[in-house]
């Protein structure tokens, strides 16, 4: 799951100019469309990884705390249906706008990636919150090394700041 966000990242987040240039942001848009279509379907893959995983975590967990791992089962839930979701809107949505039957203008499609940015900071919480949950019940269950289950909890509490900071101070 790791390895496609970062395959999505690679092929388009990296690649787009700053959203304040519509006609740049177009332009790439249409010069590599592949790409951005292969980093769409990453994203589809991802996200529907993400429910296959937050199953397994849950039944694994779930007799450690019933409430905490249905909880965690529900946040990277939402996580994942608003990322699939956002892929649709942010993702293939702006690139099939650029067909020429559409056409639409580049501010259009600029407005669906920004949509998809600040939907990426939602996701964040949602990953935070359900992270940090599971990799408690790992942490007090010692299912695996408490140190490396320590290391889950600060790093999706990390995740949870940062979408939460972004959403209260997006600049």
């Amino acid at each position: 799951v790791i390895l496609l966000g970062i395959t999505q990242a690679a092929l388009v987040s990296s690649r787009l100019p700053a959203l304040d240039d519509p006609e740049a942001v177009v332009a790439i848009l249409i010069d590599e469309g592949l790409r951005f279509r292969v980093g769409a379907l990453s994203d589809v893959l991802l996200y529907s990884l993400v429910l296959v995983l937050v199953v397994a975590l849950y039944v694994v967990v779930r007799g450690v705390h019933r409430p905490l791992a249905l909880g965690g089962l529900v946040l990277r839930s939402a996580e994942a249906i608003v990322g699939l979701v956002v892929t649709v809107v942010g993702g293939v949505a702006p690139l099939f706008l650029l067909s020429e039957s559409i056409g639409a203008d580049a501010h259009s499609i600029v407005a669906l990636l920004a949509v998809r940015e600040s939907a990426l900071d939602v996701i964040l919480v949602l990953v935070g919150l359900g992270g940090a949950a599971f990799c408690y019940l790992f942490f007090v269950s010692r299912l695996v090394p408490r140190a490396l289950a320590l290391w889950g909890v600060l790093t999706y509490v990390s995740m949870l700041i940062l979408g939460a900071s972004r959403i209260l101070v997006p600049s």
